[in-house]
């Protein structure tokens, strides 16, 4: 008898221990479903949040880029004057390097679809190159025009790809006003360049310009100084940059800086929308930014410079000078 009352509160225990662990089991995945559940409300109404202050960036970028994306318009200060765009819009901070202008909305709600209630434009006149995109066999006229007598200092310019070479054409207007051009190529892996106590320079006696760089990774870097570039008599206009790469639809990002900005002028424009919702005690912030040059580009396709220790001649069929 007190065996069966013993077993049969065995039992009894042992129900009421499996019950308590389903429970605790339920009551988890209970617990999970509902943070997984609300999670994925948050994530949807965050997305749907961001997907706003996104069309509320491109909506409020897309106005100043139909007017002020252009080489014609060479300050962006002419903004802040604007009877339309320039309600809202003040002068940023000033620097040496740069220009900037600020503009501040609020998307009234009754006038637009946007649930975005606060939009910025920050647009910046750039004097130095700052990684701009530069395709395969395509150009960037960089400005040296300063209108006095032209940008003649030291220029460093660094790319975050290897490229083949870069070709490098020097347009300059001579004392007669006629626009002549110097070119030359930088291969860091080509013939013409030597490492000279951990200094890589050209080899002044073929290249015009004086490439030189103290920078151990020089592949990805070089500079020069422009009144040191042989052959140049007269004011420097522009200077044309053009990537050469062995990809097919390859691109990499050129950045110059010059070592005067006083003297540079103006390379490029950058527009930066970003909008967020100032009700929201976390609001996801969406941002939209653009470059443009600020002087007119050429299509350099078949532009190519070469560059060779012997003189070379153009022809008719006949045979062409062989190096020694």
């Amino acid at each position: 008898m007190n065996n069966m009352v013993k077993k049969y509160k065995t039992k009894n225990g042992q129900i009421l221990l499996i019950t308590l662990l389903v429970l605790t089991i339920l009551s988890i995945i209970t617990v999970s479903l509902v943070i997984l559940v609300n999670k994925d409300i948050k994530q949807v109404v965050s997305n749907d949040k961001y997907e706003q202050s996104y069309n509320a960036s491109e909506s409020q970028l897309s106005r100043f880029l139909d007017k002020y994306a252009t080489y014609k318009i060479p300050a962006i200060t002419a903004l802040i004057t604007d009877p339309v765009l320039g309600v809202g819009c003040i002068p940023g901070p000033q620097f040496v390097d740069k220009t900037e202008v600020t503009c501040t909305f609020n998307n009234d709600p009754n006038l637009t679809s946007f649930k975005t209630d606060t939009t910025s434009v920050v647009i910046d006149d750039l004097k130095k190159l700052d990684a701009y995109p530069i395709n395969k066999d395509s150009a960037y006229e960089l400005n040296l025009n300063n209108g006095v007598s032209g940008y003649n200092g030291r220029l460093d310019i660094s790319w975050d790809k290897q490229p083949s070479a870069i070709d490098f054409a020097l347009i300059y207007s001579d004392s007669t006003g006629k626009e002549r051009m110097i070119r030359d190529v930088y291969d860091f892996n080509g013939i013409f360049f030597s490492n000279l106590g951990g200094t890589y320079s050209s080899n002044n006696l073929i290249h015009p310009f004086d490439f030189y760089n103290n920078i151990n990774n020089s592949a990805l870097n070089t500079s020069f100084t422009i009144s040191k570039i042989k052959g140049l008599n007269g004011v420097p206009k522009t200077l044309r940059i053009t990537l050469r790469m062995k990809n097919l639809n390859d691109s990499t990002q050129v950045t110059v800086i010059p070592s005067d900005f006083v003297t540079f002028p103006i390379q490029m424009r950058e527009f930066t929308s970003t909008s967020f919702d100032s009700k929201d005690a976390n609001p996801p912030v969406a941002k939209v930014q653009t470059k443009i040059p600020l002087y007119p580009q050429l299509d350099s396709f078949f532009d190519y410079s070469l560059i060779s220790n012997i003189a070379l001649t153009v022809g008719t069929g006949s045979t062409p000078p062989q190096p020694p």
